[in-house]
């Protein structure tokens, strides 16, 4: 049997490797979260200055009006073809970076019968004259950019489109997010 002294040296020396185990493994841990903290920070910043960016771009466009229907019939097809639609739409979808198959999903559903607007709009008043058909797509992207080249190829496309809904969460880089976009176009009755 040990001495009482040693025994208290022991144990007092198991408590002080106890004591600095704790110290060491909080430190380590409270610099872990601090780092998480700190990216997350930048993230939410960047994610931010694109939000502002896009609020800014709406309150710059907020006054602009529906084109003509002259400068529409420009860009206006003669009649519905809902494959020509499907194929035009995904090529335009492949071309802005959002591929079909794994890991990701994509899907383009398209209405075969023309919608109608309620009265007094002038979305109303043009579906008078041309038959308007609501496309909806859904996707799942890594990055925004994705978001911004679609929008942008329908804009420069040679058929007109208006882009009705777009709801997304922002993706952090990681992990996918689902974009369901809902966009209407426009045939002649």
């Amino acid at each position: 049997m040990l001495s009482k002294r040693l025994n208290d040296f022991i144990f007092i020396g198991i408590i002080a490797i106890v004591l600095i185990s704790i110290f060491i493994a909080r430190v380590l841990i409270l610099g872990q979260m601090d780092d998480r903290i700190e990216d997350t920070e930048q993230r939410n910043i960047g994610i931010e200055e694109q939000i502002w960016q896009l609020e800014a771009l709406v309150q710059a466009n907020r006054h602009e009006q529906l084109p003509s229907m002259i400068e529409m019939y420009r860009y206006v097809p003669h009649q519905f073809d809902h494959g020509q639609l499907y194929y035009y739409i995904s090529a335009m979808m492949e071309l802005a970076g959002i591929p079909e198959g794994d890991p990701t999903y994509r899907e383009i559903q398209i209405g075969s019968t023309p919608m109608t607007f309620p009265q007094g709009t002038p979305l109303r008043e043009i579906s008078q004259e041309l038959n308007a058909h609501r496309v909806t797509v859904e996707f799942d992207i890594l990055n925004v950019d994705a978001i911004y080249d679609f929008i942008e190829m329908l804009d420069e496309s040679d058929q007109f489109f208006i882009l009705h809904n777009l709801y997304f969460n922002m993706p952090d880089g990681q992990y996918y997010t689902r974009v369901t976009m809902t966009f209407v176009t426009f045939y002649e009755g």
